[in-house]
């Protein structure tokens, strides 16, 4: 058994999930090579967390404005993890643990964190829209953003630093 440390963060990474039409049910994940588990490395998620315009007005990739309010209340998250789908249709404000002054945002006060879930295929994991709702694109297009903690271990069970080889 390895334990993971939850504090502080051993390494982070922002996903961007682009909304460039309206009528769209599910937004699929990009690849995401740096949160792949594969020989000889196992991606541990700590953490996940939505970033909201609060936190940063644009995707800091593609500079499309950050998902609105009003989009996120219709955002569920699916996570396959360890083969099956392990997180089903978390609400996506569930993850929001920032709380400004005047913010409008839902938030809880504390990071939502995972029991060291490994094995994420993000190719089958992805935000789906309650209902078929679907992104309306009121201000189209627009980037859901999600904020990333992980721990990366080696073969032999042990935390790597640095970059994937």
């Amino acid at each position: 058994m390895v334990l993971i440390q939850e504090e502080p963060i051993d390494c982070y990474q922002t996903i961007e999930l682009l909304v460039t039409s309206a009528g769209q049910f599910r937004v699929p994940f990009p690849d995401q090579n740096q949160l792949r588990s594969m020989d000889g490395q196992n991606i541990i998620i700590k953490a996940i967390s939505i970033v909201t315009p609060d936190a940063l007005t644009n995707a800091p990739i593609s500079g499309l404005v950050t998902a609105p309010l009003t989009e996120l209340q219709k955002i569920s998250l699916v996570l396959y993890s360890n083969g099956w789908e392990r997180g089903l249709n978390i609400p996506i404000l569930f993850l929001n643990p920032l709380s400004t002054p005047g913010g409008t945002f839902p938030h809880v006060y504390r990071k939502t964190n995972f029991c060291d879930w490994s094995k994420v295929d993000w190719s089958k994991s992805y935000i789906l829209y309650s209902g078929g709702s679907g992104g309306s694109v009121v201000v189209a297009p627009y980037a859901i953003l999600l904020g990333i903690e992980y721990s990366r271990l080696g073969a032999d069970g042990q935390v790597k630093y640095g970059p994937t080889s």
